[in-house]
């Protein structure tokens, strides 16, 4: 049988607003599994509506909590900062790069195969 409570979706967003993860809900309502939230989420509509909520207050606890942090108290941790937002919110970095010769146009790599012993000045 189900451990599902209608006040769940009161606390949950309580406590993503504060800052709380969807773990330490978990752990605070007896230590239910995630997919025990999964199958809530899809039996109960209100729930699933008070945690889409809950999750976007959480983003933006944390998020105005680094803004502050970074802007008044200049004291946040990049590192940590980059970890936490890409293991909580899935951040990720996006690289590219971008080759070009010296006159502005594509860099073109030549490759040569030359005899054993030899190189392309002979």
């Amino acid at each position: 049988p189900s451990k599902y409570k209608p006040e769940y979706c009161d606390l949950i967003v309580s406590m993503l607003s504060d800052g709380a993860s969807l773990t330490e809900f978990r752990a605070e309502i007896g230590g239910v599994s995630p997919q025990t939230i999964h199958n809530w989420k899809d039996a109960h509509p209100e729930f699933l509506e008070a945690l889409t909520r809950a999750e976007t207050m959480g983003q933006a606890f944390w998020e105005k909590r680094l803004r502050t942090e970074l802007m008044v108290d200049n004291k946040a941790n990049a590192a940590l900062v980059k970890l936490y937002f890409a293991n909580r919110f899935g951040w990720s970095d996006k690289q590219s790069q971008e080759i070009t010769g010296k006159d502005g146009g594509p860099l073109i790599n030549k490759v040569e195969i030359v005899a054993g012993g030899q190189d392309s000045a002979d």
